[in-house]
């Protein structure tokens, strides 16, 4: 295409971008020596009757606009040879709004925001939506003015909202909850589009960002768009109200027409003083041209109690809602530390009565095998020759070599305690001779009982009466 002579007037120097639509050349007039942008439909999209019809019918609309804040077509040429369809244009010098979002020497809020709602009074008034007011679509020329671009998707006001295959056109981020539902469309449609690219340009962000345009749909019909001065504090309640109102889902909620926002805006530059309820007008009606074609009444404002300024259902509700989150995080806190302090004091308890429980006994009178019992038994060997050594005690079984022995005799006692129910000897220290040996009772009965078969330490006696 580079070199190339179109209709024998304009001759392609260079490409400048490629768009969704079509590719945008630098070219220059040779009857009038002026260099213009050419635009000619991409070339999958040649054959594609739709898609021609949409490129038409952007030359037509901007051919029917003459405004310094709309980008002015010349011409409108069609190659019979490779049936391509040229767009020739004004050649912008500049950027487009999406590449100074975040230029420090970008336009000052009012600025760029009063140029636009001029350049969309002028396409309500003759009748036109945009449809697609995107910072894409938006440029930025060196000296500062602001160029509203792209009706590609640009309809009549009494048209239809969605294409003829039956899908809805346009940029979902930006799309209206009308547009979105493939309802009937109006001035207001643009506004709510106006009001995202206000909030994108102010803090950087769409207000209903996601990674899923499934999402992104959803929240446009659903959710309600986050506090401004959250992110920015330094917007002004006024501004962010005036934003949130643009934003509403109802289009009867938001301003009536581009010439009653860019009102509001003036004024808030100008510095006068208002309430955040003064924003919102009553039986305000358009005044634009042609309002006939574009339905733009809205109904009373609700006028809020008291003195003050009254904020909006969504401003005045937002304290509430962050107060609710904080309880719940704080609720949702405290019982995480709970649970780790009481699986703590568990674990303690657990730990802390094992270590303290003995070693049980087994039923044959042995204890079981583990890290006290030899410790125990050790500990009732030293008691034993403590007690031998110091003659107050007797161990029936001292003198037995080997354990099958003591087994037997234990066993013997057990049989003739059945059999006889013989009496233990108890130690009677009233009774007990110089040399501490133990007495008889009368009769030659003895008392007490015989420790149980079961358990060896029972047969343990002491006979020491000075204890």
């Amino acid at each position: 295409m580079i070199g190339k002579v179109i209709a024998n007037r304009y001759r392609v120097e260079s490409q400048i971008g490629i768009g969704g639509m079509g590719i945008v050349y630098r070219a220059q007039d040779t009857r009038l020596g002026r260099d213009v942008a050419l635009k000619v439909i991409a070339p999958h999209l040649v054959q594609d009757q739709e898609a021609r019809d949409r490129f038409l019918r952007e030359a037509q609309a901007l051919a029917g606009l003459s405004h310094p804040n709309i980008v002015t077509v010349y011409d409108l040429l069609e190659d019979p040879e490779t049936n391509d369809v040229f767009i020739v244009m004004e050649l912008l010098n500049g950027a487009p709004l999406r590449k100074r979002i975040t230029d420090p020497t970008r336009p000052s809020f009012p600025d760029m925001s009063i140029q636009l709602c001029r350049a969309l009074e002028c396409a309500h008034a003759s009748g036109i939506l945009h449809r697609d007011i995107k910072p894409e679509n938006v440029f930025v020329t060196s000296d500062g003015t602001i160029k509203l671009m792209d009706f590609g998707l640009a309809r009549l006001v009494d048209s239809a909202s969605v294409s003829q295959s039956g899908a809805v056109t346009g940029t979902i981020a930006y799309m209206a909850p009308e547009q979105l539902r493939g309802g009937n469309l109006d001035a207001r449609t643009d506004l709510y589009s106006l009001g995202i690219l206000f909030y994108e340009y102010l803090c950087g962000f769409t207000p209903f960002a996601a990674d899923n345009p499934g999402t992104i749909l959803l929240k446009h019909l659903t959710e309600q768009p986050p506090s401004l001065r959250a992110r920015v504090p330094s917007v002004s309640i006024e501004l962010e109200s005036l934003i949130m109102r643009l934003l509403a889902k109802d289009p009867t909620a938001r301003y009536p027409s581009a010439l009653v926002l860019r009102d509001q805006i003036e004024r808030m530059r100008a510095g006068v003083p208002m309430q955040v309820s003064a924003m919102i007008p009553t039986n305000s009606t358009s005044v634009v041209a042609n309002s006939s074609r574009i339905p733009l009444t809205v109904p009373k404002a609700t006028r809020g109690r008291g003195k003050g300024v009254t904020l909006p259902a969504h401003l005045r509700n937002a304290p509430r809602q962050t107060w609710r989150l904080m309880v719940v995080a704080c609720l949702i806190l405290m019982c995480v530390i709970a649970a780790f302090s009481f699986g703590e004091t568990i674990q303690r308890l657990i730990t802390g009565k094992m270590e303290q429980t003995p070693p049980k006994k087994e039923a044959s009178g042995k204890v079981k095998k583990g890290s006290g019992s030899k410790s125990n038994q050790s500990n009732r060997k030293q008691r034993r020759a403590q007690n031998s050594d110091s003659g107050s005690f007797h161990d029936p079984y001292a003198d037995t070599s080997s354990r099958s022995q003591r087994v037997a005799t234990l066993r013997t006692r057990a049989v003739r305690k059945v059999a006889h129910k013989e009496p233990t000897l108890v130690h009677d220290p009233n009774k007990a001779g110089d040399n501490g040996k133990e007495s008889d009772p009368p009769d030659g009965k003895v008392e007490g009982n015989d420790p149980p078969p079961d358990s060896a330490e029972n047969t343990e006696t002491t006979s020491d009466p000075n204890k």
